[in-house]
């Protein structure tokens, strides 16, 4: 093992990045065949406990935990993950299995046969596992990987889904336009209903979980209480396809992302509050809000990372490095930094609070390799996991005590 330079993150100034590291090495289909990959040969660091939240104020003290390994030789990229609503474990999928970790320790909880499963959503009380598969099947597993039922959750399952993490309540599209929520802890459907006049592209919860946006394949939007079926608006995008679409925090408002630009819109009237032209598909990599509503992230392909003022629409800072194959962000708890990745590119932390004058001050962490698929941060802001295109993960933070 050898160690890199420490991270230190001072007010406007650059981020200098580091951590100890070794020579080694939502949600999307599952990884192509050249994603597979050998075992890593070198062993993983002591695994060691994440102590507090990252934030910039102790960014100079994050480092290397822990490597997280598939049970079997046959390795492939992670396409689904899941962590626990207490930050403490990380259920995934790849090619073959179903695994379960415990981020405490590192170890293995469960592992098993995918039985097909394209998504995993983790329960809210921690004591279940869900998955979903291609032809619309809801699995249950419990905290030790048995399986308690297989629910008929939608014949004409389109792909589209979403997920409520906070009330455990999961919403399925259909081909035919129809959708049905489940409460799946409950094994009960909640409601079924259609809502758009053509195939289910995606689907999106508000954050308290009682708001969905439907999006069709016909460009309409059509936003929903869900549990009285009532049509709040409906969106109307001119036959240009909506991939994806965010609520903000108060569910007042809702952006959606088209192959070539965004648009911000007020619920309550259906009316179009600004949209912003894009690059093509330049928000089809990366497309999120900070944690407090006051930055939206777009990156694609071919179109660098942007940084817009939520409420303006003003471009804040702009990214051209961040571009490029399996790009992914996620973000502190407070919004303050946000972490990037791009595959065989390498990965970033960037100042967000410190952005002025179109620049973002930021530097690459030192990580095992650069092939990298996807990040992810723990909601309680402890652990950034950093998943290899082999199926590896690694844990970086604030260390704790050694496992």
């Amino acid at each position: 093992m050898r160690n890199s330079l420490l991270i230190s993150l001072l007010g406007v100034l650059a981020l200098l990045l580091a951590a100890c590291g070794t020579p080694a090495n939502s949600d999307v289909q599952p990884p192509r065949s050249d994603d597979a990959q050998t075992s890593p040969t070198i062993a993983p660091p002591t695994y060691r406990e994440p102590a507090s939240p990252i934030t910039a104020d102790n960014a100079n003290l994050v480092q290397y935990l822990g490597r997280l390994d598939t049970p079997t030789s046959e390795k492939s990229s992670i396409f689904s993950h899941s962590f626990s609503p207490d930050g403490t474990r990380l259920a995934a999928l790849d090619n073959n299995l179903i695994i379960v970790w415990d981020l405490i320790t590192g170890h293995i909880v469960f592992s098993g046969d995918r039985n097909n499963a394209i998504r995993v959503f983790y329960s809210p009380d921690k004591t279940e596992v869900y998955t979903v598969n291609g032809e619309g099947e809801i699995r249950v597993y419990d905290e030790e990987g048995a399986v308690q039922n297989t629910l008929e959750g939608l014949i004409d399952f389109a792909d589209a889904y979403a997920y409520d993490n906070l009330n455990g309540i999961l919403a399925m599209g259909g081909e035919g336009g129809s959708v049905r929520v489940w409460d799946p802890a409950k094994r009960t459907a909640l409601a079924s209903f259609r809502t758009n006049d053509a195939p289910i592209v995606s689907l999106k919860f508000s954050q308290d979980g009682k708001v969905l946006a439907s999006m069709g394949r016909d460009g309409h939007v059509t936003i929903w209480n869900w549990e009285t079926h009532e049509q709040l608006a409906d969106l109307d995008h001119e036959a240009a396809i909506v991939f994806d679409a965010i609520f903000n925090s108060d569910g007042t408002h809702i952006t959606t992302a088209t192959q070539n630009y965004i648009a911000v819109w007020t619920i309550e009237t259906g009316e179009l509050d600004y949209a912003l032209e894009l690059e093509q598909g330049g928000a089809s990599g990366i497309f999120a809000y900070t944690p407090d509503d006051s930055k939206l992230v777009t990156a694609g392909l071919n179109a660098p990372l942007n940084v817009w003022d939520a409420a303006t629409g003003n471009l804040i800072g702009q990214l051209t490095d961040v571009s490029g194959n399996r790009m992914a962000a996620a973000f502190s708890a407070d919004g303050n930094l946000m972490v990037t990745s791009v595959l065989d590119t390498g990965v970033n932390l960037w100042n967000l609070a410190s952005a002025n004058n179109e620049t973002i001050p930021g530097a690459e962490l030192d990580l095992p390799t650069k092939r990298i698929t996807d990040v992810a941060w723990t909601e309680d802001g402890f652990l950034i996991a950093f998943f290899g295109a082999d199926g590896t993960v690694y844990l970086w933070g604030i260390a704790g005590t050694a496992s």
